[in-house]
């Protein structure tokens, strides 16, 4: 018990930096901008053939140039991306339906076609969540806030995407205080059965959401004391008020071309 309390969970917005130096130094308005065309290219490609490949390339990438643990790599490239493939392939498999019936379980009926679009679905997920936790493991929470303020997004969405990220962190803290204490008092042993430990769980969730409530509140009252506004951050961006050099357009215009050379030859 001690042991699992020492270790406790790993939160995740607060993730341990990698040491990938030349995907860090990259403009973050750069990986903003390749990142959200390459999920959009994504979308359009639909050649089992072809979009594997990409989703291996996305997934050495981390592996060669970021220097994380194996675990980290695992636990972020492999095991996240692929439960969640998973699980909508599960699901497509059994609902999507099709003309051509392969195999039947309980009743419930697979068709080829569903298989088809599960495994489209499947690689789709892989390299979309692969290419977010990419992009979230290289660039800083403050380098995205200063990006999205230099492509003009508004800055009422900018200052929620800000907040929502800070209370993530926070009511985070508050659950792992929670299930920490439940722990230390035998709430999520082995002898007490599931269902109790499931009934364990649901009420830290249930006093996690409540109190969620009450410090949001009493968070945003003290901002505003403070002389918070939507103009706050406005006013100290200053990070990237420069240009995007050549050097950095020029990497941007090579990555959106590798990305369509992809799409070409899906559609081929």
């Amino acid at each position: 018990m001690k042991d699992k309390l020492k270790k406790g969970i790993v939160s995740p917005i607060n993730v341990e930096i990698p040491d990938g130096r030349f995907l860090w130094k990259i403009d973050a308005r750069i990986k903003l901008i390749v990142t959200l065309f390459l999920l959009i290219a994504v979308i359009f490609m639909d050649n089992l053939a072809i979009l594997p490949i990409l989703a291996a390339i996305i997934l050495i990438i981390p592996l060669l140039i970021l220097k994380i643990s194996l675990r980290e790599y695992l636990r972020r490239f492999i095991i996240l991306p692929f439960s969640i493939a998973l699980i909508l392939f599960i699901v497509v498999a059994f609902t999507y339906g099709g003309i051509e019936e392969v195999y039947s379980v309980f009743g419930l009926k697979i068709y080829r076609e569903s298989i088809s679009f599960g495994l489209l679905l499947f690689t789709r997920v892989i390299i979309s969540v692969s290419v977010l936790q990419l992009f979230i493991l290289t660039t800083s929470i403050n380098d995205n806030i200063e990006a999205l303020r230099w492509f003009r997004v508004p800055k009422e969405v900018v200052d929620i995407g800000l907040l929502m990220i800070r209370y993530i962190s926070l009511l985070f803290d508050e659950f792992k205080t929670m299930y920490n204490a439940q722990v230390s008092r035998g709430g999520f042993l082995k002898r007490i059965g599931y269902k109790k430990r499931i009934k364990n769980l649901s009420s830290i969730a249930g006093l996690l959401f409540i109190k969620s409530e009450n410090k949001g509140e009493r968070i945003y009252s003290a901002m505003v004391s403070r002389g918070y506004n939507l103009n706050f951050y406005n006013k100290n961006s200053k990070k990237y008020n420069r240009s995007i050099s050549l050097k950095e357009f020029l990497l941007c215009i090579l990555m959106i071309l590798f990305i369509t050379l992809f799409v070409i030859a899906d559609k081929i």
